[in-house]
């Protein structure tokens, strides 16, 4: 097993809202995602969605995924519940996020 190195990994997207509405929004996302490591600096091309759908009142919930699928692969995905209140949201949930180097690293 190998041992985990800290990574940063930064997200640059510009967005377009299929849909928006006050009940919510369906959104696509076209950009980059960069992968930096001791041994590792790394950008390549990120797509993604996601969307928010009120419930009710001020609560909502919330979903995100974006691929970056080359030099690296990365899937990064976020779901969870919001609560807004005119331009002010309080958002919680759970952020996953899969990373493989493709052995740029250490070649393995």
């Amino acid at each position: 097993m190998r041992p985990q190195q800290r990574t940063l990994e930064p997200h640059l997207h510009a967005t377009y809202a299929l849909l928006s509405g006050p009940l919510g929004r369906l959104r696509l996302h076209l950009g980059a995602s960069g992968a930096f490591a001791p041994e590792l600096t790394r950008v390549g091309p990120s797509i993604g969605a996601s969307a928010a759908l009120g419930l009710i009142g001020p609560l909502g919930i919330e979903g995100q995924v974006s691929y970056t699928p080359t030099p690296f692969i990365e899937f990064d995905a976020f779901a969870g519940l919001s609560l807004g209140w005119d331009h002010l949201a309080l958002r919680g949930g759970y952020h996953w996020t899969y990373a493989d180097d493709r052995g740029l690293v250490d070649g393995i």
